[in-house]
């Protein structure tokens, strides 16, 4: 590529990268939606946004380029002018501080079932990512008009290739490497070891940039990092539940740990949302409970909470899962990025009520859905891996992954799924004592 034309790509890539087939991120645009949606006055700057796309249109990129460096300044200076939505409790003493007193701890499961279930959700987990992918950002409607009902995978798997892995099994690493009371800067420095900047995104990818120049977690989630309310801690918090079963408070407590390195205030809470449900469901399998128990450990003036809550009534409400789901894209899915944790844990929700305790139903209603399903497919299917455990999870879903997940993760490019839940049984050892 002639030097002219990778900086040609460079200045439209700020504009409109495409994710997948006929799925665009807009990323400047992206950054200003999400400003306003935390409270800070945007309102001259949208004038700009609609300016520098007509620009890309037309091909002037230099006056794109040097539009994007005036609107990236306005963003600077933009005035908050909502305070009391970003007034949220951020550090892990103030998070604590509304947690409910801790239970006696519940008994210990037979190590043939803690394994079970823990192959379970890691299964679950790389089922539900591979069969969300191939429809990832699309809507409702789309997938219905392409695939109609998806009751199996519409792309066969011929590999687990998927960024929703990869941070579990580097926070199983630094475990090994410094013990549970390892810390977030700890854990940090594992993704900037292991993890290629190039298959890195939004939150996660601006945490790594911030590491590399020096900001350490969990300053590394707040600074220059506009994305940290979005859905990468959701798609964490899976594995901190794994190895604190019973154990909400320590589930809770790993996953702010985790979630503080690239993530902040509702992006942290949605890895607090997805840790405790997931430890709870080693000795709870009913789904409303189990998603009173997660909303219990996030702050109950969070907007999550409200999205939660909002999205129980409205199944309560409804018939069939359609009905929320419409709701859904009526509010939160057109107001929030389809990569935001809000609208995704709305649809997440809808699939598990909507489920009634059935791993494919859960699965496809998850991924039927839409917006970041392979992400909510994933979140769902290990919440459903535990409660039916390894040998629940029908042959058709678990033949075509062949036991492989593939990361991005340096080092640690392929493995054994099965493998990597002996590894988190292991690792879970090391917490005995804590």
């Amino acid at each position: 590529m002639s030097p002219s034309s990778a900086r040609e790509t460079w200045i439209r890539s700020l504009w409109q990268l495409e994710v997948r087939e006929g799925v665009f991120i807009h990323p400047t645009a992206d950054v200003v939606q999400e400003m306003g949606n935390k409270g800070y006055d945007v309102a001259a700057i949208e004038a700009l946004v609609l300016k520098g796309h007509q620009n890309y249109k037309e091909g002037r990129l230099q006056d794109l380029l040097l539009l994007t460096s005036d609107i990236n300044r306005l963003l600077r200076q933009a005035p908050l002018i909502h305070p009391k939505r970003l007034a949220i409790p951020k550090t892990l003493e103030e998070i604590r501080a509304i947690w409910p007193k801790p239970a006696a701890r519940p008994p210990a499961l037979d190590p043939q079932v803690y394994f079970d279930k823990v192959y379970g959700a890691w299964l679950g987990k790389c089922i539900g990512g591979a069969f969300g992918l191939p429809v990832e950002g699309w809507t409702h409607e789309r997938i219905i008009s392409t695939y109609g009902e998806m009751r199996d995978y519409v792309v066969k798997p011929p590999e687990t290739l998927n960024d929703d892995t990869s941070y579990g099994i580097l926070l199983l690493h630094a475990i090994e490497e410094y013990g549970p009371d390892f810390t977030s800067e700890q854990l940090g420095r594992e993704w900037v070891a292991h993890l290629p900047l190039e298959y890195t995104y939004t939150a996660e990818k601006a945490a790594i940039e911030n590491m590399l120049r020096g900001i350490m977690p969990p300053e590394s989630g707040e600074v220059d990092n506009p994305f940290n309310w979005w859905i990468g801690g959701l798609m964490k918090g899976e594995v901190c539940g794994l190895l604190a079963l019973g154990r909400p408070e320590l589930a809770a407590e790993l996953a702010v740990r985790d979630g503080v390195i690239a993530h902040s205030g509702e992006g942290v809470y949605g890895e607090i949302f997805c840790a405790v449900l997931v430890s709870a469901a080693f000795y709870e399998t009913d789904m409303h409970n189990l998603l009173e128990t997660a909303l219990a450990y996030i702050p109950p003036q969070s907007k999550l909470t409200e999205v939660v809550r909002q999205t129980m009534d409205w199944c309560s409400q409804a018939d069939d899962w359609h009905e929320p789901m419409r709701k859904v894209y009526e509010t939160y899915a057109r107001q929030y990025h389809w990569v935001h944790t809000f609208p995704n844990a709305a649809m997440a929700v809808i699939g598990l009520l909507f489920g009634k305790g059935d791993f494919e139903e859960a699965l496809r209603i998850t991924a039927m859905c839409g917006l970041d399903a392979d992400t909510t497919a994933s979140q769902v299917g290990a919440l459903m891996g535990v409660i039916v455990g390894e040998s629940g999870i029908p042959t058709k879903w678990k033949e075509p992954l062949a036991d492989r997940v593939e990361t991005f993760v340096e080092g640690f490019e392929r493995s054994r799924i099965s493998k990597m839940a002996d590894k988190t049984c292991k690792v879970k050892q090391l917490f005995s004592k804590v």
